[in-house]
């Protein structure tokens, strides 16, 4: 978002000065969340959004030989440029898929960590909470200790089971 600019090319000259300052800082990495919607598939676009594509573009060639490592972040690969995609620009594409049964029992123990609990059956929770994105644990653990606030007391198995 700090990129937007409410005037026609005025996000191109902003996307130009974060590379200028980011050559300038050198070694730098630039993190990009939600890539689909900064470098969309220009087919259709209006001809500014298109011209936000191409600067983008042309940044990033030979980004590497400046010290600028840009990192970007989607959900939706498809929607994003295909030119971007091509070696020199985005070169590895790296997918990263629901948590395992280990990585949902350390979310868990992330996101219980300093609320008042009972003794809780990790293992057990996380298997149930296969398929569930590291989102989807964490809302399950802040609503498990709602419900254990108004109960006034810690948080149990219990209040951790999702249907």
């Amino acid at each position: 978002s700090d990129l937007a600019s409410i005037y026609v090319h005025g996000t191109q000259g902003k996307i130009g000065e974060l590379f200028t300052r980011a050559r300038e800082q050198a070694p730098t990495v630039l993190f990009i969340d939600e890539l689909d919607a900064m470098m969309p598939r220009r087919p259709g676009l209006y001809h500014a959004y298109a011209a936000e594509v191409n600067e983008f573009l042309v940044q990033l060639n030979e980004g590497h030989k400046d010290k600028v490592l840009v990192i970007g972040a989607t959900n939706l690969l498809a929607k994003v440029d295909e030119a971007m995609l091509r070696p020199g620009r985005f070169d590895k594409k790296i997918h990263i898929g629901l948590p395992d049964l280990a990585a949902r029992i350390g979310v868990l123990e992330i996101a219980l960590r300093g609320r008042p609990q009972e003794e809780i059956g990790l293992e057990a929770i996380a298997e149930r909470l296969k398929g569930k994105s590291c989102a989807d644990i964490w809302q399950v653990v802040d609503s498990a200790a709602r419900e254990a606030l108004v109960s006034r007391r810690g948080i149990r198995t219990m209040d951790l089971l999702v249907d």
